[in-house]
């Protein structure tokens, strides 16, 4: 949207201004249920640090601790954390290789670490090997 020449927004800028708006109120859900489900998170969906659009596909909020990503149109928001967390944002977050998380940190079956998948892949975490 140009504010630089006054002018008013096209019909396509307005659309995409409510496809924003719609994204991000679906975020806030994803979110709060998020903060519900995992309370450690340390804090009530409003006292996030940030919270960004990562790309056309997800929403982040940064917390003391943790990561969580909503993705769009979805109701689901998934925490990303510790070491995982770390690895994930060096290789681009949302937006590099791995795209954005499609599940919680989950502990693997053989209790030796845990995992989170995301569009394109996953990353394990073990004791051994840090993420």
């Amino acid at each position: 949207m140009s504010v630089l020449n006054n002018s008013l927004p096209s019909g396509r800028e307005l659309v995409e201004v409510r496809r924003q708006l719609a994204l991000q109120h679906a975020a806030d859900r994803a979110f709060d249920s998020a903060v519900r489900r995992l309370p450690w998170l340390g804090g009530k969906h409003g006292q996030r640090f940030s919270e960004n659009l990562a790309n056309k596909d997800c929403f982040q909020e940064e917390y003391d601790n943790a990561t969580p990503w909503a993705v769009a149109l979805s109701n689901d928001a998934f925490e990303v954390h510790g070491d995982i967390r770390i690895l994930f944002n060096q290789i681009g977050g949302g937006t590099g290789l791995l795209g954005c998380p499609l599940t919680d940190e989950t502990t693997t079956r053989d209790g030796r670490g845990s995992f989170n998948n995301f569009q394109i892949r996953a990353i394990y975490w073990t004791i051994q090997t840090k993420a």
